[in-house]
């Protein structure tokens, strides 16, 4: 492609280690995941509140003890897994980039979300982007796949936000949108 590429709304990003490693965490935070954990979280502690309470009425306390070491390795490993997740996607990042901030641009025509760096880009349709949240006053911009793009609305004026936020809803009504109210 020769031609100009002419953009909607275009910024400019810097990303670093630790606005992806933000970014990657926001993710978790970010996806159904996060209710499913709150869930088995509440199952959890009412059913320690339950052997705690036949404990306490047959004064066995092994098992409320077997339990919580129980749990406390499962809730281990949860963690171990998401953080080693991170940690793989962080490599990729690097052996794909090799540098310590990947300056990129962004931006929005007819077709999607525009982003690359120099004279490359690539092209996210609307129709693939599935949610919007915010870290570090960075949006991060999610596909169905998991992709990760960013952002830097804080580049715009408000209105504009606020017509770009309308444009994503009407080229895609199913996108989820979490963002600080500012």
């Amino acid at each position: 492609m020769n031609e100009e590429l002419i953009l909607q709304y275009r910024t400019e990003t810097d990303v670093d280690e630790a606005l992806l490693k933000k970014a990657l965490w926001g993710s978790v935070t970010n996806s159904w995941r996060k209710a499913f954990y709150i869930v088995i979280g509440v199952v959890y502690v009412v059913q320690l509140g339950l052997f705690a309470w036949l404990g306490s009425r047959t004064g066995n306390y092994g098992d409320l003890i077997k339990w919580a070491l129980i749990f406390l390795a499962a809730a281990g490993f949860l963690y171990f897994t998401l953080h080693m997740s991170v940690q793989t996607s962080l490599r990729r990042w690097k052996e794909q980039n090799h540098v310590a901030v990947l300056h990129m641009f962004g931006g929005f025509n007819e077709e999607g979300f525009v982003f690359g760096q120099d004279d490359k880009h690539s092209v996210l349709h609307y129709a693939d982007l599935y949610k919007i949240f915010e870290v570090d006053g960075v949006w991060v911009l999610r596909t169905k796949a998991g992709l990760l793009v960013f952002y830097n609305a804080a580049q715009l004026e408000e209105t504009d936000r606020k017509s770009l936020l309308a444009l994503l809803r009407q080229n895609n009504p199913k996108i989820k949108i979490r963002l600080s109210k500012k």
